[in-house]
């Protein structure tokens, strides 16, 4: 063991073992980069922001916030890519007040991804089902209800009429029409209903938040035209089924306000 002077201070160097007759053994980062390209799932990832609406005092966010929604939470710059996922579960729990699925996996992306916690990826090309009540309410004249995810195709969705009476089994372009993917607007004949709360069954295109980093970075060194250098290696994810989208907007697309801009450099 060696060392070296940098100004006041000493740096000590490890002396390199014997490798002679080792066979070398290198990781190319391009093989790695062609399975989450060539093998993987087209997905659209938001970038998360924390909202600096936070109140200096509790550093809760503020709940009137235009720009996160009172969430703390803003999403900017949609992007798309790729990822391989593996060791997917949904885990449905049950709390007081409502039902959580918290399903975890490992996603693997590109290392020239930016990636930070709480970000948000949508898988494009894979759905996964949902079940929820919604209650509907009257928006210019008629009743419409919102899912908490995109629609994708509906399975089963009934109206609730009375105690005394069997629900009402909806049919699409009849009793009910999807606007914008995720609204059910209602025929007017419902219009007078007394209590109209919707049961849906229906698909999505499943959305995680980024939990943890498990390989935030990784340099492996690897010969190129006769010459080392270090390759970044893809990175690696613990995520998370969102249980609700945070940044949604309501009907007229007006209740938060868009910060995404156009960056030349991505």
């Amino acid at each position: 063991m060696g060392g070296k002077s940098n100004n006041s201070s000493i740096i000590l160097t490890q002396s390199a073992p014997d490798t002679k007759g080792t066979a070398r053994v290198d990781l190319r980062k391009r093989d790695f980069d062609a399975l989450i390209w060539g093998k993987s799932y087209e997905v659209y990832i938001d970038k998360a922001i924390k909202c600096p609406c936070r109140n200096v005092k509790d550093g809760q966010a503020l709940s009137a916030c235009k720009n996160c929604g009172g969430s703390g939470w803003l999403y900017i710059n949609r992007r798309e890519s790729r990822s391989t996922l593996q060791s997917m579960n949904v885990d449905t729990k049950f709390k007081e007040w409502s039902q959580e699925m918290v399903g975890t996996a490992k996603m693997s992306f590109l290392n020239k991804e930016s990636l930070q916690y709480m970000d948000r990826v949508t898988i494009r090309n894979a759905v996964i089902g949902t079940q929820q009540n919604v209650i509907c309410t009257q928006i210019e004249q008629s009743l419409r209800a919102r899912t908490i995810y995109p629609i994708k195709e509906v399975e089963e969705i009934f109206l609730f009429e009375s105690t005394d009476k069997p629900l009402i089994k909806l049919e699409v372009d009849v009793d009910y029409t999807i606007e914008n993917n995720n609204w059910i607007k209602l025929d007017d004949k419902y219009v007078n209903t007394e209590h109209p709360t919707i049961s849906i069954r229906y698909n999505h295109n499943p959305q995680y938040h980024i939990l943890e980093l498990t390989r935030a970075t990784m340099t492996s060194i690897e010969k190129r035209d006769g010459v080392d250098v270090d390759s970044a290696m893809p990175l690696s994810a613990m995520v998370r089924l969102c249980h609700y989208v945070i940044d949604e907007q309501n009907f007229t697309n007006n209740f938060l306000l868009d910060n995404s801009y156009q960056n030349d450099c991505e």
